[in-house]
């Protein structure tokens, strides 16, 4: 079989980058005021915007949102206050726990727990060992925060009952730079929340004894 090119042609290829508007989108996403976001703009590089505008957009949120979180659990900017609302254990709890993900246990409110990760199932089986009483949060125990409802792990009530009842939030990882943003600021404003009722709260735990 034979072939043969009988013409050979190059283009040349104009186009123009359409930049997303990023002082509307960040408003949008902060709540912050297209007039501070401005002076804030003011006094950083642009040029990694124009070369990557997605990454770029997705970072400057984030850094957005990191400050305006740190700026309201530090300064007291989010406070939360008793109100006549309360959970019953009967409307709360299940009479019995049923899934595929259970741990057998004897310090459980059940029998067996439910766990979603493997720090969880973890958590369980040290929990057995080491505190008095413990139960994994259901899904509708919520508190509620500025970025949404937040769901704690687990309840325990240690052997010496003048600490007191915890709550705890289970975490594979020690480095709270790690958590990712919504769920690190969730972790915080937590803590407000149960230091209003006085109870107490960790989190990032990696051995239950330590709690």
């Amino acid at each position: 079989m034979y072939g043969y090119v009988a013409e050979e042609r190059s283009y040349k290829l104009n186009f123009e980058q359409r930049l997303p508007n990023i002082i509307e989108m960040i408003e949008q996403e902060s709540g912050l005021t297209r007039k501070l976001i401005i002076e804030i703009f003011n006094e950083v590089d642009l040029k990694p915007f124009i070369r990557n505008p997605d990454a770029y957009l997705k970072l400057a949120i984030e850094a957005f949102e990191d400050s305006k979180h740190e700026i309201l659990t530090e300064l007291d900017g989010i406070t939360y206050y008793k109100t006549d609302d309360y959970y019953t254990f009967e409307n709360l709890f299940p009479k019995e726990q049923e899934g595929y993900q259970l741990e057998q246990c004897k310090n459980g409110l059940y029998e067996a727990e439910e766990w979603e990760s493997t720090v969880e199932k973890e958590f369980i089986n040290c929990s057995d060992t080491h505190f008095k009483f413990f139960t994994k949060l259901p899904k509708k125990f919520k508190i509620k925060t500025p970025f949404g409802n937040y769901n704690p792990d687990f309840a325990i009530v240690k052997h010496d009952e003048n600490e007191g009842a915890f709550i705890v939030e289970t975490k594979g990882s020690e480095k709270e730079k790690e958590l990712r943003g919504s769920e690190r600021w969730k972790i915080a404003y937590a803590k407000r929340h149960f230091e209003e009722i006085g109870v107490s709260y960790r989190a990032k735990v990696r051995e239950c004894k330590e709690v």
